[in-house]
């Protein structure tokens, strides 16, 4: 124990360093509990974040539908199943292969709108009836105006073609590339096949930008799974506000909400062995015939209990779980109303209460818990502390008491 006044406290050998405060793993069932219930979690919260996803993604097909006169057909919404982890899981799945294909047809949507554009702007051009170039002298020739050139050629409209068709699913272009394209019909045919070496470029360098954004949208989008199995809501917050401005993330930043993510588990994982361990601890001291008290909030800890052994009314047992070890320490929570009687009192109390320890220990042990070695502090080693909030016993109690204590 590290508190004064410990009865115990769990240590586990270091083979390097010797014994040192780490000392409790939760039993073979236990674990698998909280594997299940982090399944659970991932699961519901997987569900979530697609279900998003697919609204988003009808939201586009519908915006798309009214642009183009088009229908995209997009399947209703699917309701999560309350069943298991695994049921869970398998919606998931088939929530994906209807975002994949819902997805495939809005890009393959776009695509064509973008390469119909082009060719409706080419059309236009072809429809105008100018002279070649070189057919008028330049005092003969009239004012050139926009699109006073003729069309690109046929291979050089072909290949832009086919640099267009090479977009990257879900990927736009980007102004130059848009200002490429309609330069293509002001440009005389040598300048136009220059102008379609550059578009390749440009495209390839959407394609490549694209892939990237992909990349960071698949680990903002794990991010956010994580975030709401675990229930960090201010780093949930954080990561559907990242998914939202998506373009401009860059690695770093995406890396450091990753190593919040990996902190968050960590803590839920610590939290969920530690709240396992406080339930057995509590369980075996009930069993025990301890009596959980009340009143003294402020002076235990989140994950332990104050516990009164029949009889000792003015002493009881607090246990604390932490990350590393288990702690138990004998308290006081009523004052001696002669203060000469409070060292005797307290190395009694000591003593009957680390008698049951051992039963104690037999319990947490045979519900799995594995306990490390213990190390001990005999009563009297250290004063014992004073819980806030205790109050002082009148000399007839204080009387009756030490009679009672004294007859268990």
């Amino acid at each position: 124990m590290q508190s004064p006044r410990q009865c115990a406290k769990t240590r586990k050998q270091d083979p390097v360093s010797g014994p040192k405060s780490a000392a409790y793993v939760p039993s073979a069932a236990e674990l698998a509990r909280q594997a299940e219930v982090r399944a659970l979690r991932r699961a519901v919260s997987r569900f979530r974040v697609l279900s998003d996803d697919f609204e988003a993604l009808r939201r586009v097909a519908d915006g798309i539908g009214e642009a183009s006169g088009t229908s995209i057909s997009v399947p209703g919404p699917i309701e999560r199943d309350l069943g298991a982890a695994a049921d869970i899981e398998a919606q998931c799945a088939e929530l994906e292969r209807t975002i994949a294909e819902t997805r495939k047809q809005v890009f393959a949507e776009q695509r064509r709108i973008e390469e119909q554009r082009f060719l409706d702007y080419l059309g236009a051009m072809e429809e105008l009836d100018v002279p070649a170039h070189g057919s008028k002298t330049s005092a003969e020739r009239e004012p050139v105006r926009p699109g006073s050139h003729p069309a690109p050629s046929e291979p050089t409209r072909d290949r832009a073609e086919r640099y267009l068709s090479t977009l990257s699913p879900g990927a736009e272009l980007t102004e130059r590339a848009r200002a490429l394209l309609a330069s293509l019909n002001e440009a005389a045919p040598d300048l136009a096949s220059l102008i379609v070496r550059d578009l390749q470029a440009e495209i390839g360098q959407i394609n490549r930008a694209a892939k990237h954004q992909a990349k960071i949208d698949e680990r903002l989008r794990e991010l956010d799974i994580r975030a709401g199995a675990v229930g960090d809501t201010e780093l949930l917050r954080e990561i559907v506000f990242a998914r939202a401005e998506r373009v401009g993330m860059s690695d770093e930043r995406v890396a450091a909400l990753e190593g919040r993510a990996d902190e968050a588990e960590r803590l839920e994982a610590a939290a969920q062995s530690r709240d396992a361990a406080r339930r057995v601890l509590e369980l075996a001291l009930l069993a025990e015939g301890y009596e959980v008290l009340s009143g003294f909030e402020t002076a235990v800890p989140e994950d332990g209990v104050l516990v009164r052994r029949p009889g000792l009314d003015f002493h009881a047992w607090r246990v604390a779980v932490d990350d590393e070890s288990i702690r138990m320490d004998v308290v006081r929570t009523t004052l001696e109303a002669d203060a000469r009687l409070a060292g005797t009192r307290d190395i009694e109390a000591e003593t009957r209460i680390c008698a049951d320890l051992p039963a104690v220990l037999g319990r947490i042990a045979a519900s799995g818990v594995e306990l490390g070695r213990m190390r001990r502090l005999e009563p009297g080693d250290a004063p014992v502390k004073v819980l806030p909030g205790a109050t002082r016993a009148h000399k007839q109690a204080s009387t009756t008491t030490k009679q009672k204590e004294r007859s268990q």
